[in-house]
């Protein structure tokens, strides 16, 4: 029985129809047993023997495979670009007026970094969604986790890229501890002093004064006043509805606000005057 189950799944060489197949080519699929029918099936059919970069893959075909060979098309692509628009920057990652593109890490290596980040999140209860790899807004997420090369468990800890939103003004804050409480984080962005700034270049320093400085004209007072008067909400992107949020609790940390949230690639809080809140739909 076993036996004729094995030869059930011997495929024959397409070419000669007389050996078992050895190869399949990337580009045709077509199985053969030989170099001599390789070279056969590719003058009779004319193949190249290349995988085809854009074929069609059925979704419940559709594996970590594919991923890993559509991240690799599109940094090839990538890079091509960067030829292009920089050919003395090409060489080194740079293109586009000089802005690294981060091509550094291997396909392979960005899949199983962005698999821990997922994983990581996961472990919090938090539904993370990672927009494609070319995408601006996946480039531009500094979000990490500590696993490293190490395995996501209780002892690994997030550091999110948030982006904090007042009105039409907006400030990217980075490497944001899991562990900080929303108060915490406020506190220290309109303070604007301390270690907080010491490791934030100076492009960056000019944006968070002038975004502070914007919530403190309309907010006169302490910063406890300040505190009382505003409602941090979570932007609810994955339901596509504008203006709705989910009410943070600034007394509790990033990690556990962001419980049972969906997130698009990194948090946007937005920072909401009292006079304001109707305006929004509240979950």
């Amino acid at each position: 029985m076993k036996r004729s189950m094995s030869q059930k799944s011997v495929v024959t060489c397409k070419i000669c129809q007389k050996e078992p197949s050895k190869y399949k080519c990337p580009g045709c699929q077509t199985q053969t047993c030989s170099v001599e029918c390789v070279k056969s099936h590719k003058k009779s059919m004319e193949c190249d023997g290349k995988r085809k970069l854009v074929s069609f893959v059925k979704l419940k075909e559709f594996s970590y495979k594919n991923i890993v060979d559509d991240m690799s098309f599109l940094e090839s692509t990538a890079r091509k670009v960067a030829c292009v628009e920089s050919p003395k920057g090409a060489a080194s990652g740079q293109g586009s007026g000089g802005k690294i593109l981060n091509l550094g890490l291997t396909s392979r290596r960005k899949a199983f970094r962005l698999d821990k980040l997922k994983k990581a999140a996961s472990l919090r209860q938090i539904h993370l969604r990672l927009s494609p790899f070319m995408t601006t807004r996946r480039r531009g997420n500094t979000t990490y986790c500590t696993a490293g090369d190490r395995a996501v468990n209780d002892s690994t800890k997030m550091f999110w890229h948030i982006r904090w939103v007042y009105g039409d003004c907006m400030y990217e804050d980075t490497k944001v501890d899991e562990g900080l409480t929303i108060e915490d984080l406020l506190n220290r962005m309109l303070s604007c002093q301390g270690t907080y700034t010491k490791n934030i270049d100076d492009e960056n320093l000019g944006r968070l004064a002038v975004f502070s400085s914007m919530i403190k004209i309309n907010h006169q007072g302490s910063a406890e006043t300040l505190l009382n008067d505003v409602t941090v909400g979570l932007e609810a992107e994955h339901m596509n509805k504008p203006k709705t949020v989910y009410v943070m609790d600034k007394s509790s940390s990033i990690r556990q606000n962001l419980k049972g949230k969906t997130i698009i690639e990194h948090p946007i809080l937005h920072i909401i005057p009292q006079e304001k809140l109707s305006e929004y739909a509240q979950l």
